[in-house]
């Protein structure tokens, strides 16, 4: 009896620990980019878009990194996520309401965070070693409670293309947004940055990613199929994947065969890519 659990528990043990196997086909050269979602991901030691999440992610081998942009009212970009900054710092209002002056010191104070700072865009650039060697993309987060869109469209986009001519970005650095209008604004001012649209469903992201002509779609890879990737990439448009937020989660969306995936488990895609040399 014994000699039979034995057996038992070595065979489900082996199986347990059995490999994946990956087959590769993407425009990517069939290697998957493994960036971060706004750094280390949701429910981290660091909040969500600070230097320290970022920076702990590209240390750990990532490709790079997705960050959440937008813009103050003197045309800086930040890098935040919330419509406020109220709950989450002890900063109150909206990032577009106020100048870079007023918000520079604005601490992260939301449970268990405390003591990091905002991070203006070009300070984090300026303060990385070769930026040039990481992928980024920028989440423009279109929050303002000015009513002229236009204006608002016209400063942001020209503060990107700023931003790219400075730093040299249009290799490695792209920009998703869920607005066509942004998109097609920032086309015309710099038609060699890399635009992918943010939809909702694959439909909708496939048929706007070919009548804008752009790079590619990110979303949610719960609301796409490998079948749609491969639809996506025999159109000529790259696709990036995020909500993944488990193992299980990084491994069902590598076997999509997407070109980025955008992930909160940060160490565990680095080190299922880099075994089976499928990261760039």
């Amino acid at each position: 009896m014994k000699s039979i659990t034995y057996i038992l528990f070595i065979s489900y043990f082996l199986i347990g620990c059995k490999s994946e196997s990956f087959e590769i086909e993407n425009l990517n050269g069939n290697k998957i980019d493994a960036l971060g979602h706004a750094g280390m991901g949701i429910s981290n030691l660091y909040p969500s878009n600070s230097a320290e999440s970022i920076l702990n992610c590209l240390n750990l081998g990532a490709t790079g990194s997705e960050v959440d942009v937008q813009m103050t009212s003197d045309g800086e970009l930040v890098l935040f996520h919330n419509e406020s900054l109220d709950g989450a710092t002890n900063a109150t209002g909206f990032v577009n309401s106020q100048t870079w002056d007023e918000i520079k010191h604005a601490e992260y104070d939301e449970t268990p965070y405390s003591n990091y700072k905002l991070v203006r865009l070009s300070d984090f650039l300026e303060n990385i070693d070769h930026p040039e060697n990481y992928i980024f993309t920028l989440d423009i987060k279109l929050y303002t409670e000015s009513g002229d869109y236009p204006n608002f469209f016209d400063q942001f986009t020209d503060a990107i293309v700023d931003l790219f001519d400075e730093f040299n970005l249009y290799n490695h650095v792209f920009i998703e947004s869920q607005s066509t209008d942004f998109l097609s604004l920032l086309q015309s001012k710099a038609n060699n940055i890399g635009l992918y649209y943010y939809p909702q469903t694959f439909e909708d992201g496939f048929n706007t990613a070919v009548a804008f002509n752009l790079k590619g779609i990110s979303i949610s890879t719960l609301s796409i199929s490998k079948e749609q990737i491969d639809q996506a990439h025999e159109a000529g448009i790259f696709v990036t994947v995020w909500n993944t937020q488990s193992e299980d989660d990084n491994i069902e969306a590598i076997h999509k065969n997407p070109d980025m995936i955008q992930t909160d488990r940060v160490n565990h895609l680095v080190k299922l890519l880099t075994e089976h040399d499928l990261i760039n």
